[in-house]
């Protein structure tokens, strides 16, 4: 995909003279969006930029969204329910070269970027505390190979993946054909470790290091740029299909028509009634419900004795795998645990550190 930036929904400079062409009624879309991911903001705003290079198409966009804000990859919570402190995000915890969903618009809504840190095999460690020390201790403890070819395999794949936005790639309808395209499949018929083992990665690396970093893996200027009109808090209850456009209804019964639906949402989750059975029914989409827990302590480390650890320290920065779990034993309490920093300020005289805490279920203040 090579589309130029776009600096809003309006038209101006050599826009305004590609304008005058576009002589036909605006196409009408309404965006039904979800607050937990940033489907419909992105396609508002790649919308509107088609739309302001098109001599014959002009978009009107209207996003539906049920929660108070726009959906997006990242939230940002204040320590202590107070704007005294440092904001601190709760998503878009990997923010590397390869994530062009995160760098491109970056780049053109003129953000400052940092290096928070190192990258080391693949596994996107980019905290602040993992020091060059730290980087001996892991190639001692799981070879240089096994980082060496997981940083070859992950840039392969991300290969295959770069093709998704080569504008010569056909529409696909589900995961299959996608994959077969990009000649994947095969992949599919085999765990992550039988496909990684023979590639030179040890076992140790795949179990400790890789695994532990998938379980945590998973923009509201989007739409502020986008031009488009922005309903919250409006709930979508029902669509229609009527002989040229779409009925659609919202939890306040009131009507609006449209041209084009985009469903950026689940469907199964966005409590939508249709009209009449789809011609191909929706097969509900199995979700990973993972909680994401920031919270402040005055400890500058976890204590060391929950890990059994007989030294008095303990890392501030743990993954966690399921590999106990195969063997018949306990899952992990968490997913994940870093400290982010400490506390931008004191709070009551005392230095806090906020961490980040991944897990599979709620976690409760004890």
């Amino acid at each position: 995909m090579s589309l130029p930036a776009v600096s809003g929904g309006g038209l101006t400079g050599g826009q305004a003279a590609d304008a005058s062409s576009k002589q036909r009624k605006p196409h009408h879309v309404a965006i039904i969006s979800a607050a937990s991911a940033a489907v419909g903001s992105s396609a508002a705003y790649w919308l509107a930029g088609a739309s302001n290079r098109s001599k014959e198409v002009e978009l009107e966009i209207e996003v539906f969204e049920r929660e108070g804000y726009i959906g997006g990859r990242s939230k940002v919570v204040f320590p202590h329910n107070s704007k005294a402190f440092q904001l601190v995000k709760l998503g878009a915890s990997i923010f590397v070269a390869a994530n062009k969903d995160l760098i491109r618009p970056a780049q053109e809504f003129g953000l400052t970027l940092t290096a928070p840190g190192g990258e080391l095999g693949g596994a996107n460690i980019t905290e602040d505390g993992f020091s060059q020390a730290d980087e001996a201790r892991v190639v001692a403890r799981y070879g240089l190979d096994s980082i060496t070819h997981t940083q070859d395999l992950t840039q392969d794949m991300l290969n295959h993946y770069l093709v998704l936005y080569n504008i010569t790639t056909p529409d696909w309808k589900d995961v299959a054909r996608i994959s077969a395209f990009l000649n994947l499949t095969w992949l599919t018929s085999q765990t992550t470790e039988a496909y990684l083992l023979p590639q030179g990665i040890g076992e140790k690396y795949i179990v400790e290091m890789l695994e532990g970093d998938t379980r945590v893996n998973y923009a509201q200027q989007f739409v502020q740029r986008s031009g488009a009109q922005v309903h919250l808090n409006t709930e979508v209850k029902s669509l229609t299909k009527l002989s040229k456009q779409w009925l659609l209804t919202t939890s306040d019964e009131t009507p609006y028509f449209f041209d084009s639906i985009i469903l950026a949402v689940p469907f199964h989750l966005s409590n939508i009634t249709p009209p009449h059975p789809f011609h191909t029914p929706i097969p509900p989409q199995p979700y990973v419900h993972l909680h994401v827990i920031l919270f402040t302590t005055s400890s500058s480390m976890p204590k060391y004795s929950y890990f059994h650890l007989k030294n008095a320290s303990a890392p501030v920065t743990v993954l966690t795998t399921s590999e106990g779990v195969v063997h018949g034993g306990p899952k992990p309490e968490f997913n994940s645990l870093m400290y982010q920093g400490p506390l931008s300020a004191p709070f009551r005289g005392c230095e806090e550190h906020v961490v980040k805490l991944f897990s599979e279920w709620e976690v409760g203040d004890e």
